[in-house]
């Protein structure tokens, strides 16, 4: 089962190891890249970070100098607003002290000194405006330049966060795959040790079922060693027995008892061999079994190999999920020290507004002074009208008009006084408020680096940690590489023992179709042997009722040339030397037909021995039949060249006959001629008669001296005593070297 683990990606082949190394290089080489692009978007971003606070900064100057401005333009409006108030208050005076003029001259100088200086302060403050607008149109300028730069920013940012996205994305799924195949190896390992196990004993099983099937084959051979030497024998004997058979024919019986003798023992060693045909039979279809089953382990060990592929995937997900976690931690630790930045800028401000107030304390200050200063003034400018008062009693009235006037004024200038101190002391609350905050922030401060630093402990020992995972990640990888290895080399192994399995499985198929080939081919033999056998034994029986109509023929045409041999002996004189001749050779023929009766009962004999055999039909009946066959056709041609002179002889036998009748009606005609009273022999009769076996004596001196003959099977007879001696030596020439060809 190990060994499928370790093949294919669909298709369960070794091939498809190299394909994942090829994956994991390439998935290291994009984790490369994108940590190289990632690392160059970390430093766009610092970049653009540092271009964010400085712009910050100049944002947070110009906000300053808008504040500083603003202040100015109300301070601004404030000393007009009390220009305008000494204007009209001087009006007043004007109109009501028109005859006080030379007393209040030295007021106005006074008063048009403090308005130059106030005047000189306006332009002063109004030339300070002026640089101020300059510089604000200048910072306005610089405001819209970084604006557009941080506009042309922002999208250089969203697009390469979106980049960074997509890389980010690609990064997830690649480390998701490194971190499943790291997670999983482990697992490989396991399963891997476990596999080897298996595989060992796998080994062991398929050397054991190759020694069983060296040692059968062994055995095949050996069988088919002997059945080959059988066969031999078989063939040598067959030779024999047929160059017995051609030679020795009359010893034939003594000879057959040997040759079925052993034939019983061939055939026992047959039984025996197909026994152990069954057997071995028997033994593939184990083969088989043990096949499929192999198979079926086969399939479980590329069900395991997916599976194991899946546990990589899971290992690589794992992986990146890891990588995103750390990437998540590294994110949360570049906030930290973004907010403490954020913490000391803020800590700084509150600084620089506590110094701020502190110097708008001090000028305020310098404001109430020089206000205490005028209202010094003022006191001693009213001692100086009480004084006039007094002189001036006439006055009197307008004096303390003026008194109420300046009265009003100081309630106001006190109501100001007292505001202004309320507003100090408010000022000053609040500084104070915010120096007891200070200690809190500090507080906060040290507690979140105190957090920082834990934050970075934690960070470097998960470092540290994910340093050795991907130091035993290296060295899993390589060991399950190692292992990979081995494992191909085993199924290596394994697919060459399954390959000389499969071979000799398919040479057992190969031996069991020629065997169950032959075993049809025999069966079909077999089965053209019972039609051929029923045809013979069909003709066998036609040729016996044609051979007893033969002997009864014969017997009777040798009874008559018996009877009519002592009658024409004594007419030979009279004949012609030609029609001599003739009749010599006819009588010549008869000892050759006993003759021909033997070889008929030899082959009802042989026909005997044929039955025999076919009820007892041995397996080596194929080889018998092949002798029987060629048997038969010599008989064939024994039995056609004997037709042909039995055609011949019985023509001549008909025209024997016809002259015989001639001869017979000569000397009728001659004795009747020379005695007057001579008895005459009874007539033909039409009907066919009895053998002469069953005729009585005095039925066969009935049945007249002649046998019709059945035209049937034979030709019709000659005209003349040329013909028929021509139509002999033609038979003879066509016969004889037939004759002579199935002797030899």
């Amino acid at each position: 089962m190990n060994l499928d683990v370790t093949q294919s990606l669909a298709g369960t082949n070794p091939s498809s190891m190299p394909k994942l190394r090829a994956e994991l290089e390439r998935a290291k080489k994009n984790e490369q890249l994108l940590l190289e692009e990632n690392n160059k978007l970390k430093k766009s971003i610092s970049q653009f970070y540092d271009a964010e606070r400085i712009w910050k900064k100049q944002q947070a100057g110009y906000n300053q100098l808008k504040q500083k401005e603003s202040d100015f333009l109300s301070r601004y409006e404030k000393v007009k607003y009390e220009l305008e108030q000494t204007r009209l208050q001087l009006k007043a005076e004007q109109d009501k002290h028109q005859g006080t003029k030379d007393g209040y001259s030295v007021n106005e100088e006074r008063l048009v000194k403090e308005l130059g200086q106030v005047k000189s302060k306006l332009q002063i403050e109004q030339s300070q405006k002026k640089d101020y607008s300059s510089q604000v149109e200048q910072l306005k300028k610089q405001m819209k330049q970084l604006k557009i730069e941080l506009q042309h920013e922002k999208d250089n940012k969203e697009s390469e966060q979106m980049r960074f996205k997509k890389l980010h994305e690609k990064l997830q799924d690649k480390q998701n795959d490194i971190i499943f195949a790291s997670e999983k190896i482990y697992d490989y390992r396991e399963k891997i040790g476990k596999l080897k196990d298996k595989a060992k004993g796998l080994t062991s099983v398929i050397e054991a079922s190759n020694k069983t099937i060296t040692e059968q084959m062994r055995q095949f051979e050996v069988k088919n060693r002997q059945h080959e030497h059988t066969k031999k024998i078989l063939n040598n004997k067959i030779n024999q027995l047929q160059s017995n058979l051609k030679w020795e024919r009359r010893k034939f019986k003594i000879k057959m008892r040997d040759f079925e003798e052993k034939m019983k023992r061939q055939e026992k060693l047959i039984n025996e061999h197909k026994k152990q045909i069954t057997a071995q039979q028997i033994k593939v279809c184990e083969l088989t079994a043990d096949k499929e089953r192999l198979k079926s382990r086969i399939e479980e060990l590329s069900y395991l190999i997916n599976k194991k592929e899946q546990n990589l995937v899971e290992i690589n997900i794992e992986k990146s999920t890891l990588i995103v976690d750390l990437e998540k931690q590294e994110n949360e630790v570049d906030k930290l020290h973004k907010i403490t930045e954020h913490l000391e800028i803020l800590k700084n401000g509150c600084i620089f507004n506590e110094n701020k107030l502190q110097a708008e304390l001090r000028e305020e200050s310098k404001k109430s002074s020089e206000k205490d200063e005028v209202i010094v003034d003022l006191r001693k400018e009213i001692t100086d009208s009480e004084h006039k008062q007094r002189l001036q009693i006439i006055r009197a009235r307008q004096v303390e008009a003026e008194k109420n006037a300046c009265a009003s004024r100081l309630r106001k200038a006190k109501k100001i006084i007292v505001a202004e101190q309320e507003r100090n002391q408010n000022l000053s609350y609040q500084i104070e408020f915010e120096r007891a905050k200070i200690p809190a922030m500090d507080a906060k401060l040290e507690k979140l680096k105190r957090d920082y630093n834990f934050i970075v402990m934690q960070l470097e020992t998960e470092n540290s940690q994910l340093e050795k995972q991907r130091h035993t990640l290296i060295t899993s990888l390589s060991s399950a590489e190692k292992d990979q290895t081995h494992v191909k080399d085993l199924l290596v192994k394994l697919q060459a023992d399954k390959e000389k399995l499969d071979k000799k499985l398919k040479l057992y198929e190969e031996l069991v179709l020629h065997l169950k080939q032959t075993i049809n081919l025999q069966e079909a033999v077999k089965v053209t042997q019972e039609n051929t056998i029923k045809k013979y034994l069909d003709d066998i029986a036609s040729l016996r009722l044609e051979k007893k109509e033969l002997e009864q023929n014969f017997y009777i045409s040798e009874k008559w040339t018996s009877r009519l041999a002592a009658q024409v002996t004594g007419k030979l004189g009279q004949l012609k030397t030609r029609d001599r001749r003739t009749f010599l050779r006819c009588i010549r023929t008869v000892p050759n037909r006993s003759k021909y009766n033997i070889l008929l009962q030899e082959k009802d004999q042989e026909i005997k021995k044929l039955k025999d055999m076919l009820a007892r039909r041995p397996d080596d009946s194929i080889t018998k039949l092949s002798l029987c066959r060629w048997n038969n056709r010599k008989l064939k041609e024994q039995i056609q060249s004997s037709q042909g002179l039995l055609g011949a002889y019985v023509a001549i036998n008909d025209k024997l006959k016809n002259k015989n009748q001639t001869l017979m009606d000569d000397l009728r005609k001659s004795v009747s001629a020379n005695v007057p009273k001579v008895t005459h022999l009874p007539p033909i009769s039409a009907k066919p008669q009895p053998p002469p076996s069953e005729l009585i004596p005095t039925e066969q001196s009935r049945a007249g001296h002649l046998w019709r003959w059945r035209q049937t099977h034979f030709p019709s007879g000659f005209t003349t005593h040329k013909d028929v001696d021509l139509d002999i030596k033609g038979c003879q020439s066509v016969l004889l070297p037939r004759i002579a060809l199935c002797k030899n």
